[in-house]
């Protein structure tokens, strides 16, 4: 007996949200379609019992005025598929690059200087990413937008995976249990990282999300990064360690993937007419960066003398310049 296989096409009785369509003016693609007006805005039960002034959801958890949040898109278009698609990516190429660092046995033969570094230095910041991590989360939870949340809350669980990656550094030293178990004494102790922490800290206890996304995102993020993560694997390629510093390379990757966002917003933020949007963020930005540049400098100075911490520092008041002329300069 033979078979004929066919095959039947059934055409969608519809292909998206009707309200993301007439706002488009086309078919939705994916990220579009499970992230504009999603926003609740109507129907809230009760107002927190913490905070009676304010709705569960309101847009006067900022001084910012955030318009139409869906003029802002993030341009990645993460959503969870892509977002942890292009996560796992990056964790594999991390992995691939720490097992060819340790076949040729590079973490145990870095001067001591440069393992110092790596105990004293970056695994303490394990911390710091925590830190980063909660204000992020706070931004989602009180933004308003669901593009604007969802960016947000996307980069507080790559705040969260940088500190393990941290952690993993660590592990790769023979004492690399007793490492991690020191870097909590050291963040908290540790002189040179005593501004960084209070930098932290201070902005974890703001109330309003759009000044804690100014000093995170778009003060302490491109000082850092550049400053401290490319600058310590530009140094170390220069003292033949490029080995074992190549595993900084992530950190700073995921940076530059970050400040996509990061920079639209900002971007979306100044475009929004009749509002002192401007203002705000260079308020911010003027109140929070040279707290951030002293935090830094203060850890690139402890560094060992080996180790050109000035032009390690110059690479992030490169970028911190392009976010300030973003915003539009210094009052």
């Amino acid at each position: 007996m033979a078979y004929e296989i066919k095959q039947n096409v059934v055409d969608p009785v519809r292909v998206g949200f009707d309200w993301v369509e007439r706002r488009l003016g086309r078919p939705a693609n994916r990220y579009e379609e499970g992230s504009i007006e999603v926003q609740q805005e109507e129907n809230f039960h009760y107002r927190p019992l913490w905070d009676p002034e304010h709705e569960i959801f309101d847009r006067s958890y900022t001084a910012l005025d955030v318009g139409d949040p869906y003029n802002f898109l993030d341009p990645r278009q993460y959503y969870y598929y892509t977002y942890n698609q292009a996560r796992n990516k990056a964790a594999e190429h991390q992995q691939s690059t720490l097992s060819y660092a340790e076949e040729f046995n590079a973490f145990a033969s870095l001067p001591e200087d440069l393992i110092k570094v790596f105990a004293e230095t970056l695994t303490p910041l394990r911390h710091l990413e925590y830190g980063m991590q909660m204000v992020m989360v706070q931004m989602s939870a009180f933004a308003w937008g669901t593009t604007i949340e969802q960016a947000a809350i996307y980069s507080g669980f790559d705040h969260l995976g940088n500190a393990q990656q941290l952690s993993k550094l660590a592990l790769q030293f023979e004492n690399g249990v007793e490492i991690l178990d020191e870097a909590k004494t050291q963040w908290m102790e540790r002189e040179a990282l005593q501004p960084l922490r209070r930098y932290i800290e201070d902005v974890l206890v703001l109330s309003d999300w759009g000044e804690q996304f100014v000093a995170v995102s778009a003060v302490l993020s491109p000082l850092m990064y550049p400053s401290l993560y490319r600058g310590l694997e530009t140094q170390g390629v220069g003292l033949g360690e490029g080995l074992s510093m190549s595993t900084l390379r992530y950190f700073y990757d995921w940076y530059l993937d970050d400040q996509k966002w990061v920079r639209s917003f900002i971007s979306h933020l100044l475009s929004v007419e009749n509002s002192s949007n401007q203002e705000f963020l260079r308020t911010a930005f003027e109140k929070w960066s040279p707290g951030a540049e002293l935090a830094l400098r203060t850890l690139l100075d402890d560094l060992p003398d080996s180790l050109d911490s000035s032009e390690m520092m110059a690479q992030g008041i490169s970028e911190l310049q392009v976010v300030e002329e973003l915003i539009g300069g210094r009052v």
